[in-house]
């Protein structure tokens, strides 16, 4: 009989990136992790990448988490199967001796069949009730454990979208300030989505790959894109 269902402590840390990354962020899991800025064309090489210095998170480190979490939890669980055992032995114990204690009495008495049978009888149901008593609570204690679990769980899984969100308020930042004419317009994901669209068919596609090659550094800037985009146009060598 399953009491509780912990399958989600098997998510994967790329499901998760997955689900909650950039739309058009098209760049390994670990790297947006590790250099979140390029999910956004402000990688740690390009002149805004110190602004997500502070985002940085390990993989390994998140992922050591999960698994100290599943092993706390399976402790937990083994825990209360062990104290289930044990109350099942003590029950069992006490049943053979009321057993015992009956014949014996029996024995010296001369008790009859019949007064001997209610006996054993009631012995038998004073042991399902404890069976039933024990059974009920170990349920209990594993739904307990199971809703604490779930809810450390959720923290813990909270850390990445938390994470992917300080990200996109960063880069939204840097977006938003006033550049001045000296400054350089580096390349990212939205820009490489929007004047693809210019575009159809394999050179669409083609464009589409090698510009999210090149943005991935943060030092790619937008006049290149341009300058790669009118390349794929023209049917040139593609950059």
């Amino acid at each position: 009989m399953a009491f509780y269902d912990e399958s989600f402590l098997d998510t994967s840390l790329e499901d998760i990136f997955e689900k909650y990354r950039p739309s058009r962020y098209t760049g390994g899991w670990e790297q947006g992790f590790l250099d979140p800025g390029s999910m956004y064309g402000y990688g740690a090489m390009g002149p805004y990448g110190e602004y997500f210095d502070q985002l940085k998170l390990d993989p390994s480190e998140w992922m050591q988490g999960r698994t100290a979490l599943k092993e706390r939890a399976g402790k937990m669980h083994g825990n209360i199967e062990a104290q289930y055992g044990q109350g099942l032995r003590g029950l069992g114990e006490k049943s053979l001796l009321g057993i015992e204690n009956i014949r014996g009495s029996q024995a010296k008495s001369g008790m009859v069949g019949g007064a001997s049978g209610r006996m054993l009888e009631q012995l038998r149901r004073s042991g399902a009730e404890g069976v039933g008593d024990l059974s009920q609570r170990r349920g209990a204690q594993h739904m307990t454990v199971s809703d604490q679990i779930s809810k450390e769980w959720s923290a813990y899984k909270g850390l990445i979208p938390s994470f992917l969100s300080q990200a996109a308020n960063i880069a939204m930042g840097i977006r938003e300030s006033s550049p001045t004419d000296q400054e350089i317009r580096y390349a990212n994901a939205d820009d490489v989505y929007n004047l693809s669209r210019q575009l159809s068919g394999e050179a669409q596609t083609g464009f589409v790959d090698r510009a999210n090659q090149l943005i991935g550094g943060g030092n790619f800037t937008y006049q290149s894109l341009i300058d790669l985009l009118a390349d794929y146009q023209g049917g040139g060598t593609y950059g």
